[in-house]
């Protein structure tokens, strides 16, 4: 009978998607518990799988305990969890034994370190309004046609027009006839702000994208701006049409 849980347990639960985890099913009475994590996870130290040095999250039916690679390292750590298993394998490849190194074996506080570190590069500034300034005005710049930065106290909205030298050749040679306008929401930034894409057709029947709009807020006005601002860019471009397409995208 116990043969028969532990079959049906395993095949209800997640399949690991790393081949390194290992995990196993075991059947104690309730009073035992306790009891029973105590030798498994002294068996798990001795055997050298690693060291689980506190419990973490207590469930009606589970128990969840913390690796000691979780804390600091202190050059006796054993355990490997997986988020830092591919740190452990590839400085294993180089033959760097000494865990005390954190140039290659990292904690997870490293990881912490490095995921804020690569936010405050692509994230300039906490306010997303100055961080969206800073980038227009330093690698954006040359690309940047328009510019009106959001300011909610002069109830002035955020318009971006965007297109690049290579874009505005290309609506100069196929966009005299037609150019298309399509629009998006809310699966592009996270402010649900209007997102249009201008494309004109090649010769090739392909749809080339020659500028994009973010817009806080959509009027006639504001479009009429947004296209004018193109116009300049490229110089003498009159086209005769305009088809534009409007698409709802909820994520």
């Amino acid at each position: 009978m116990e043969r028969f849980w532990i079959s049906s347990l395993e095949d209800s639960l997640r399949k690991e998607s790393d081949a390194r985890v290992q995990r196993t099913i075991h059947i104690v009475k309730r009073d035992s518990r306790e009891d029973f994590m105590q030798n498994h996870l002294t068996c798990l130290k001795e055997n050298g799988t690693g060291t689980f040095v506190a419990i973490k999250k207590r469930g009606e039916n589970h128990f969840q305990w913390q690796c000691e690679r979780s804390n600091k390292p202190k050059g006796k750590s054993s355990g490997a969890p997986s988020i830092t298993q591919s740190c452990k394998d590839w400085s294993q490849s180089l033959q760097k034994s000494d865990i005390t190194d954190r140039r290659f074996y990292v904690a997870p506080e490293d990881i912490k370190v490095i995921k804020k570190s690569f936010y405050a590069h692509t994230r300039m500034d906490g306010n997303d309004c100055i961080s969206v300034d800073k980038l227009i005005k330093s690698n954006l710049q040359d690309n940047v046609v328009y510019y009106q930065p959001l300011s909610h106290n002069e109830k002035q909205p955020l318009i971006i027009v965007f297109s690049s030298q290579w874009q505005i050749e290309q609506l100069k040679k196929y966009g005299p006839t037609m150019i298309f306008l399509d629009a998006t929401y809310k699966g592009i930034t996270q402010y649900g702000f209007a997102f249009y894409a201008v494309l004109v057709k090649s010769n090739q029947g392909r749809g080339i994208p020659v500028a994009f709009f973010i817009v806080s807020e959509e009027s006639s006005d504001i479009l009429s701006l947004c296209l004018k601002k193109v116009q300049e860019a490229v110089g003498e471009f009159q086209p005769r049409y305009v088809l534009k397409f409007i698409v709802e995208v909820y994520v």
